[in-house]
Formats: structure tokens, sequence, C-alpha cells
């Protein structure tokens, strides 16, 4: 029964014939509703926003829905008859053999049994991703690691925490701190010239404020002075407001993008504390990523929890 919740419920529909509840397909007045929110003026990130707050709000919602009501309707029933089932036939297990002792904590594992099906049944909620429980730095990391696997297979990020960051956890905003890791590590496995690429991954607390450095070797000869050059451009750009118009178009170092995440998830809650992005290369065969975010913004409205 467990296999067949795991390995036919809570998986990807991929065919109309498949049990599997996660169901995403769009239908054609989908596509018409979300045509109407969109212009000749929306950009890529914003169309990407939209489509995937409607698979959230509504395809996810559903899907989770239908999950709960297949765990409480079909699944908690069935697993409360195999145990009712297991206690009848123990009764009957061989003349003069007391199973009293085994027919009591079959007993007690049927009500407790109830209990744990509620409980998994209200995993399937969605709550938004501002509501997720705390997270560390090293589940961003990890997260964004696997991520860029998927492109560069022998890429790998090693962490290194300070002491004071061991209890650290971070309320809401994984994705924006993610998405920040994704792109540092895509730069790295693209433009680093090593082979694997390793990102040298390093989390500290300064003067209430979390310290992440990303530090990678380059290959000799990367460092031209043209790099050099177009680096300091988009380093001496994002110091600015507003952004220049001639730097919307970065040369595919994510840089920019990480500088927008920075902008948009975390400067608006500072209580006057800008978040900070600084990069560059460290000699010729170095390069390094800094990001400073005020503890204000990673720690949410309910604090952090250390």
């Amino acid at each position: 029964m467990i296999g067949t919740i795991l390995q036919k419920w809570i998986q990807l529909k991929k065919t109309p014939e498949d049990a599997a509840l996660f169901d995403f397909t769009v239908l054609s007045s989908e596509v018409a509703l979300l045509s109407t929110d969109i212009g000749t003026q929306t950009t890529l990130d914003e169309f990407l926003d939209r489509a995937l707050q409607h698979f959230a709000q509504v395809k996810l919602e559903i899907n989770l829905q239908n999950i709960r009501e297949k765990l409480q309707s079909d699944a908690k029933p069935r697993a409360q008859e195999l145990l009712l089932a297991l206690q009848a036939a123990s009764a009957n297990c061989g003349y003069g053999i007391d199973t009293s002792a085994l027919r009591a904590a079959i007993g007690r594992a049927t009500t407790q049994l109830q209990i744990t099906f509620d409980r998994i049944v209200e995993w399937f909620r969605y709550r938004g991703p501002e509501a997720r429980e705390p997270f560390s730095v090293e589940e961003a990391v990890h997260t964004s690691e696997l991520a860029i696997k998927g492109s560069a297979p022998d890429f790998r990020a090693e962490l290194s925490i300070a002491k004071e960051m061991e209890n650290f956890r971070i309320q809401g905003k994984l994705r924006s701190f993610v998405d920040i890791f994704y792109q540092v590590f895509q730069n790295i496995a693209k433009h680093s010239g090593i082979q694997p690429a390793v990102a040298h991954v390093e989390a500290a607390l300064e003067d209430s404020t979390l310290i992440l450095r990303v530090k990678n070797e380059v290959r000799a000869g990367v460092a031209t002075e043209g790099v050099r050059n177009s680096v300091r451009t988009i380093a001496d750009a994002v110091q600015q407001r507003p952004l220049p118009a001639s730097v919307t178009k970065e040369g595919g170092t994510g840089l920019l993008k990480v500088h927008k995440i920075l902008q948009h998830d975390f400067a608006k809650r500072t209580g006057g504390r800008e978040p900070a992005l600084r990069f560059g290369f460290e000699g010729d065969t170095a390069f390094c990523v800094e990001v400073r975010i005020p503890i204000l913004d990673v720690e949410g409205e309910g604090g952090k929890d250390a």
C-alpha cells in the first residue's frame, strides 16, 4: 500500500492513464486566461512569475486537495483494514499461544495510525514560499548545487560556515537564496575554464549582516584585459541607482541577475540598510563574489531560529 502511494499516487502525471495525482496539464482555457494578462510590455521574468503563480495557486492547489482526499478516503481506511485483519489473524495463530500482548500492540498501532495519517494529510497543503520552515545556508547551497549538476554533473560546492552560523536559520525567501547561489554557480561552471569546477562558499555573520562569499579558481588565460574591463563595468554599474541602461545585458555572467534579486527581494525591507554585491578577479587565478544581506531581511517577521 505504501508502495502504491509513493510510486503511483505521489508522482507527476505523464499520460492520461497514469494514477499519478500531480497533474499539471495546461488546458486551452488556461492558456487563454493567462494570455489576457500578458501584453507587449510584459518582460520574460514577469511572464514566468505569473505563469508559476498560476501553477501554484490553481494547479498545485487542486492537486494537493486531490491527494488529501485520496489519502483520507482510500489509504487511511485501507491501512486500518490491514491492521484489523492482522489483529484478527493473530488470535488464530495456534492453540495455546498467548497473543494478547501482540493484539494489544496492534490495537494501539491502529489508533496511532489514524493520528499519523491525519498529520501526513496536512503535509499536502500549499502555504506559499514565505511560510516554509526556517532553513540553513547549507540547505540553500545544496539545493543550488543539485540544480547545477543537471548541466554540469561534476560541479561541486564546498561550504565553510563560521562558528556563529552553526545554528543560524533563515525565515522565508529560500527561493531567493537558491536563485543567488544558482546564478553564481552557473557562472563558475560556464566561465571558470576549470573541470571539474568547484565553488568554495563561506558564510559568516558580521555587524548584523549575513555575508556569503563564493570563490573559485579560473584557468590561466581566462582573466584577459577585456574580460576584466567587462567585469569592472558591471561592478561599477550595480553600485548606481538606477541601473544604467548600458548594462542591461552583461555577457551571461548572471551577476546582474544576482543584483536584481537583492534589490527586488531584500532592499525593500532593510530598515535603511541596503544589501550589497561585490565581485571581481583576485589576481589571475581566482574570481570572488560577495553578497551582504542585513539580518533584518533574512530573519523575517518571526525572527531567526537559532
